[in-house]
């Protein structure tokens, strides 16, 4: 697997579309951002070129979601950010063009990308993440107390769960499953929080967008072991919400001092 002629990923070592897949896709996400809480031309035309190169590097790569997952993201933010500033005409505008945008991007990817992308919509029963979710599915459900870490590797479905809530339930059971949707409430409750009261900031903008990437991801890719890049932009949310949070109520209370004053 070649990018761009420049980089050969070699599966015989371990290296797939995810090596070099998640990297450009937060980077493609932190462009955007960059482009859409910057008002120094600079800044945009930085994100823009951004864009591109990461767009067309993306779009060599065998897989799915490095490029699917962040323009779903990145569609959802301009919709969000132009119907909250009355920018409604831009709302089509601006989603057209990204759309028209990553479709040129598909239509230079290899054949097998454009196979594996048809086949969500035109035969999903040939998807076999389909088959190994109703595998480990019934097999959690066999067992409510879960198996243990890496009892998958016992199992014939193929590898592990693929997905983040699956392989939490397999191991640790439906406890295990309660403990991470309470997380998980958790962590969209603060990129709400971020994005409905600092859409505008980088830091916001940018953290909201590492997260839910890299959760979209461990819900189709990677196992539970190296979840600690998913727990670790938990954490960088976290930090931010309760940073921007503070300034809110900082800001509130100098407001309030200074109408005591007068």
């Amino acid at each position: 697997m070649s990018i761009l002629d420049l980089i050969t990923l070699d599966r015989s070592d371990g290296q797939n579309y995810l090596v070099l897949g998640v990297p450009l896709a937060i980077a493609l996400l932190l462009s955007v951002a960059l482009f859409f809480t910057k008002d120094w031309w600079l800044y945009r035309a930085a994100g823009i070129l951004g864009v591109i190169i990461t767009v067309g590097a993306l779009s060599q790569l065998d897989g799915r979601a490095p490029l699917l997952f962040p323009m779903i993201l990145i569609v959802a933010y301009v919709i969000y950010y132009n119907w909250k500033n009355g920018n409604f005409y831009w709302i089509f505008g601006t989603v057209g063009a990204f759309v028209v945008f990553v479709a040129g991007a598909f239509l230079m990817a290899p054949e097998s990308r454009i196979d594996r992308m048809m086949r969500l919509f035109t035969n999903i029963d040939e998807e076999p993440r389909v088959e190994i979710y109703a595998y480990y599915l019934k097999k959690s459900f066999d067992n409510v107390l879960g198996y243990g870490l890496k009892a998958w590797s016992n199992e014939s479905a193929g590898g592990y769960p693929h997905n983040f809530f699956l392989e939490v339930m397999f191991s640790a059971g439906l406890l295990g499953l309660l403990l991470s949707i309470i997380i998980t409430v958790l962590f969209l409750t603060f990129s709400w929080f971020l994005i409905r009261n600092w859409g505008d900031q980088f830091l916001a903008v940018g953290s909201v967008f590492l997260v839910l990437y890299l959760f979209m991801t461990w819900n189709v890719s990677f196992e539970l072991s190296g979840t600690y890049m998913l727990f670790s932009a938990i954490a960088v949310v976290g930090v931010v919400y309760f940073e921007f949070k503070n300034k809110r109520l900082n800001h509130a209370d100098s407001y309030n001092t200074i109408n005591r004053l007068k």
